[in-house]
């Protein structure tokens, strides 16, 4: 059975200062972002409410120091995981 997936892209990668996340919804759903370092604590988190199509966020990521994370998208409990490095 393959997972469903909602398409979901994290550019550029490395990042400096801003992530863009893009992804496609084909019903309207609640989207959650999620930032966790690679010690599984949550570092940001933005709630963006109900979301339908293809939609593009840009998260800034400037507080964050350099190093690897995942980028976690959860849509209605469908989740998606992109993993990035923040290089400064």
């Amino acid at each position: 059975m393959q997972k469903p997936s909602f398409n979901l892209l994290v550019y550029p990668n490395p990042v400096k200062e801003v992530a863009n996340i893009s992804y496609n919804l084909p019903t309207a759903a609640d989207v959650v972002i999620s930032i966790t370092d690679l010690t599984g604590r949550t570092v940001k988190v933005e709630n963006l409410g109900k979301q339908v199509g293809m939609n593009s966020h840009k998260l800034n990521i400037s507080n964050l120091a350099s190093g690897n994370y995942i980028v976690t998208v959860n849509v209605n409990g469908l989740i998606e995981t992109k993993k990035i490095t923040i290089a400064r």
